[in-house]
């Protein structure tokens, strides 16, 4: 059983909760929110619940959540599998348990985790037994629900609000690695306070100064302009930062272009495998996204008497997947087809250097965006430059 994470960010609790989605009750149980769809199947459970705001100290955010989600699940049952966690770029954490209570029921507990500036933190936690097909809609609503806690408000005061940004810069190079000749990709906040931050990953809204200059001091530094050169403080010394300036997407843009972005990774005479991934915006506020590998093997496996290769596909509407394999004799072939993620469509929202990306399975995303070149033939997002598909 897998639950689709639909909750990537918890926001600061106000004195009341959101209101109910209808067909949805909510209740205070507690110090505890719980919120549950009304049209469950009979013996069937989903909750979501808040929790108030806690202390986080001094412990790192993924240790505090694994060990609240452990205390949780130890009280319904015994875990079955490993948990898994996942960073989402805003800073918070995402962890899932499997669990069987005493009955035998299999049940599925997804804790979300969010840092606040004050230094505590938000949990919430999400507990069903409904298989993922039959869960998805209710997460979706349950996303809504943390979604509608997130008001600009709550962000307004981060330390690189709008005000206070000088320039988001890009930098972009080819270089040689253990896998080939990469193209390596980075991006730069320049503050009005006079400090920059290099490697930024997140929506410069969503970067707390105060709190990443205690995690992460080797990510910040002085930095001054020389006419239109930027250099950058590292040990007393200047050095001038090769990055360009970019452009955030225009707030509320209605775009209309398809992207693609390919990446290629060799391993010499052992082979490679390239990947493509595409997305797409539509004006009506839709966008598409698909991502496909191929890997093949290489020299030294052919030296060896063997050759082999694998492909897949993944989209909204399905997934799909081939395997081929020979040793000259014998050669043997696998294919399978499922279903698609229903998060690789849905719709977008641009709100300067952040894209929102609202899946229809229910996961929500914000990531850092921005047009890289004047052509605006490209948009930078989520770490890597996507360029318009060209077709002949």
């Amino acid at each position: 059983m897998r639950l689709i994470p639909a909750l990537l960010l918890a926001a600061p609790i106000a004195a009341q909760p959101a209101p109910a989605p209808g067909g949805w009750t909510v209740v205070h149980s507690g110090a505890n929110w719980v919120y549950t769809p009304g049209n469950l199947a009979t013996g069937r459970t989903f909750t979501l619940t808040i929790e108030p705001v806690q202390r986080l100290g001094t412990q790192p955010l993924d240790q505090w959540l694994a060990a609240h989600a452990q205390a949780d699940v130890s009280r319904r049952g015994t875990v079955v599998g490993a948990p898994t966690t996942q960073h989402h770029p805003s800073g918070a954490m995402i962890t899932q348990v499997g669990y069987r209570d005493a009955q035998g029921t299999q049940w599925i507990a997804l804790y979300t985790a969010a840092p606040r500036p004050d230094g505590s933190v938000q949990c919430s936690a999400i507990v069903t037994d409904l298989p993922a097909s039959a869960a998805s809609d209710y997460a979706k609503t349950a996303g809504t629900i943390l979604g509608s806690l997130s008001k600009p408000d709550a962000v307004a005061s981060a330390p690189a609000s709008d005000g206070q940004i000088v320039a988001v810069l890009h930098e972009g190079r080819g270089q040689s690695t253990g896998t080939g000749y990469q193209y390596i990709e980075s991006a730069d906040l320049l503050l009005k306070d006079g400090w920059a931050y290099l490697g930024l990953t997140v929506p410069p809204e969503y970067l707390d100064e105060a709190a990443s200059k205690q995690k992460e001091p080797n990510k910040w530094h002085r930095w001054k302009s020389e006419g239109n050169t930027i250099l950058v403080e590292n040990a007393g010394q200047w050095t001038k930062l090769d990055a360009d300036r970019v452009r955030p997407l225009p707030a509320g843009a209605a775009l209309s272009i398809a992207l693609m972005h390919r990446h290629s990774t060799g391993f010499g005479g052992m082979g490679s495998y390239n990947t493509l991934a595409t997305i797409a915006f539509a004006s009506n506020g839709r966008y598409e996204r698909s991502a496909g590998v191929i890997a093949g093997t290489g020299a030294v496996q052919a030296g060896g008497g063997f050759s082999g290769g694998a492909a897949s596909y993944q989209d909204q509407n399905g997934r799909g997947s081939s395997a081929s394999g020979s040793n000259g004799t014998v050669t043997t072939t696998s294919r399978s087809r499922g279903a698609g993620d229903p998060n690789l469509a849905g719709t977008y929202k641009v709100t300067g250097y952040t894209l929102e990306l609202d899946g229809a399975g229910g996961v929500a995303q914000r990531v850092l965006a921005f047009y890289p070149f004047p052509d605006n033939k490209s948009i930078y997002i989520d770490g890597v430059t996507y360029n318009a598909q060209t077709h002949p």
